[in-house]
């Protein structure tokens, strides 16, 4: 069995927070306020002391009430949920045309990027985006404050892997009557701990709930001795990743263990000071290395805890889309760990391993246990090409692995369907999941390659600025900072969209609660991506969304709005000269002579000496309304 989900309220630093698992690895995302610590905490009380958990006092919520800037804040952001979540799924055609188009011969390439023939369609909303609004409105609803926490309540769910595990299964078997028959025809234990203040002393609770929330009369105490004992908590914090003297110290028992740890851990110290590290230096180590393979990666009684067995079946299609990045076969780092000779893979396993070691503890693990392994932000401690070396290590173990992480490279090689993105505005934290029927094989193909192996820090932005091209980029980052704000600081990203289509990238976003404004050309293209977000976010939001140039493209914008110098001298033409040609002509032979990047470059140097008052007011508009989008945590205009 696994760990399904928790639901955790008023412990510690969280008021309300409900998240899944998956049965293989749940990737954890979000900004530092979010929870983490109380989640992880929660997890080891109930899970990794090998004994049932009593609460304290101090584990109770203190609520603190936020001071807002308008009184009107809270309920005008309900509001808004509200609008989102009763958006129909058909609009009425809408012309979007931001201002009169300059006349003239059309300047952009001749290979501009092909677009989705389906842009210019209105896109009715998902079922599972409809409910993924319904949810933000129910959230937003009860995210107000409340002045008291008379309980705390941790609730855990467990579900059998597959149909008929528990009837084939004698060990989990022993866990009836606990296991109830969901709708889905899984079954299921829900085990509930509540903590609360009586006088002077503070209640401990457990509960094996039914499918209907009540209590179930059997013998609980057995059965959550027994659930603790099939999937106790390993946590591998960022400073236990490598062992440390402190740490082997205080560990109670097992001396030889701890020494030869020790001992392993400070070999490799030495190799990495050392300039001029010898033969025989290289030959202790390899004995070492090796003797400690062969004992720790069996840590549990048998290799099959530390790498599974059998072939790694071939990456198909959808493996390949939701896990573009590849990690080392199991059939590699098999051979690797076999090899005699000193290799990173055996290095990183045997490290992995000795961790384990340690953060067992006292407790003694059932050999036929199934561990959930928590591992707290391990990029800390690795060079990106060896994080993903060490994650192939840990991804072949077959437990439950929770892990918290600020790697882009990390969340690129797990499927995306793992990412959990965990947001908190004002008092409770909302997770985010990429539910697997809101995308289509096509959209997880452009998403795999432009977001997820080319731009994947872009997945921890709070705002994405979706744009048509480089030159787009290169002019919102520097007005932006012109004007005295920091994109990156504000958790603000920008996206190229149009190879990729708008439609997979407002999807995305909204799944993970990424709130998204899209720019856009004013020429025929324009048009049908704004229709794009039009069909998305429905007409009365459209405006907090797109911006549509009131001109062919940026270039003539710029021409138009103060910039038409810049133009001229990149073109080469003298005054008398300019006055004869049409301004499409102009900017055409300037890109021709600077390229549209060049160009963009030219006309910010120019912006830069002229000062803030020369960005244009359509700029600063727009930035200022995509701060507003960024100030939210949740997708929230």
């Amino acid at each position: 069995m696994f760990l399904q989900s928790c639901q955790i309220t008023n412990f510690r630093g969280l008021r309300h927070l409900k998240v899944s698992f998956e049965s293989g690895s749940t990737v954890l995302i979000g900004e530092n306020a979010w929870g983490k610590s109380s989640l992880l905490s929660a997890l080891y009380m109930m899970l990794g002391q090998g004994r049932i958990c009593t609460f304290a006092k101090d584990d109770l919520y203190i609520p603190i009430e936020l001071q807002f800037s308008s009184a009107d804040e809270q309920r005008e952001r309900t509001a808004r949920a509200l609008m989102r979540s009763q958006r129909g799924s058909t609009r009425p055609p809408l012309n979007l045309s931001g201002g009169k188009q300059v006349s003239g011969a059309k300047t952009e390439p001749q290979s501009k990027p092909d677009t989705d023939v389906d842009e210019a369609e209105e896109l009715p909303l998902t079922e599972p985006l409809q409910k993924l609004f319904l949810d933000d409105y129910d959230f937003v609803k009860q995210d107000v404050y409340v002045n008291e926490a008379p309980y705390l309540a941790i609730d855990l769910i467990f579900c059998e892997p597959n149909y008929g595990v528990v009837d084939h299964s004698r060990r989990l078997r022993a866990l009836n009557p606990a296991w109830q028959l969901g709708s889905d025809g899984l079954y299921r234990i829900h085990w509930q701990a509540i903590g609360y203040a009586k006088g002077d002393n503070f209640i401990t609770e457990h509960y094996l709930l039914d499918g209907r929330g009540k209590i179930l009369a059997c013998a609980t105490e057995r059965i959550l001795n027994l659930i603790i004992a099939m999937n106790p908590v390993l946590r591998l914090r960022d400073s236990r990743t490598l062992p440390c003297t402190q740490q082997m110290a205080q560990l109670p028992g097992a001396e030889q263990d701890k020494d030869e740890i020790l001992s392993f851990t400070q070999l490799l110290a030495d190799f990495a000071r050392s300039e001029d590290v010898n033969a025989k230096q290289i030959a202790a180590g390899l004995e070492t290395l090796n003797s400690l393979s062969e004992k720790y990666l069996s840590l549990y009684g048998h290799q099959r805890h530390i790498l599974r067995k059998g072939r790694l079946p071939t990456r198909g299609l959808k493996e390949i889309l939701a896990r573009p990045l590849s990690l080392e076969s199991l059939a590699s780092l098999k051979s690797s760990l076999k090899s005699s000779t000193i290799n990173k893979e055996k290095i990183l396993a045997v490290l992995f391993a000795s961790a384990l070691f340690l953060s067992k503890g006292e407790r003694n693990i059932d050999p036929q246990a199934r561990p959930i392994l928590i591992l707290e932000d391990i990029e800390g401690r690795f060079h990106p090409s060896l994080l993903l070396s060490f994650w192939s290590v840990v991804e072949n173990v077959p437990v439950q692995k929770i892990v918290t992480t600020n790697s882009g490279d990390l969340i690129s090689a797990i499927p995306l369907f793992s990412l959990r993105r965990l947001c908190k505005q004002y008092y409770d934290t909302r997770c985010y999941a990429v539910d697997e029927k809101c995308l289509n094989a096509d959209d997880l193909r452009r998403i795999a390659f432009h977001i997820r192996i080319n731009r994947p820090m872009t997945l921890f932005a709070r705002c994405w600025i979706l744009v048509e091209g480089e030159t787009e980029i290169w002019l919102i980052n520097e007005m932006a900072a012109i004007l005295g704000i920091s994109l990156a600081c504000e958790g603000v990203r920008m996206v190229e969209f149009a190879q990729c289509g708008l439609h997979p990238l407002m999807r995305l976003a909204s799944s993970l609660g990424i709130s998204f404004y899209v720019l856009t050309d004013g020429d025929e293209a324009g048009q049908r991506y704004g229709q794009s977000v039009l069909g998305f976010v429905g007409k009365k939001r459209l405006h907090k969304h797109l911006t549509i140039l009131p001109h062919l493209d940026i270039e003539h914008f710029l021409y138009s709005n103060g910039f038409a110098d810049v133009y001229q001298q990149a073109a080469g033409l003298n005054a008398q000269q300019c006055r004869s040609l049409h301004s499409d002509k102009i900017i055409e032979q300037a890109i021709h002579k600077k390229s549209k990047p060049g160009l963009a470059l030219a006309v910010l140097n120019a912006m830069q000496q002229r000062g803030v008052q020369s960005v244009p007011p359509l700029f600063r508009q727009m930035l200022g309304q995509i701060l507003l989008l960024a100030k939210n945590e949740m997708s929230l205009d």
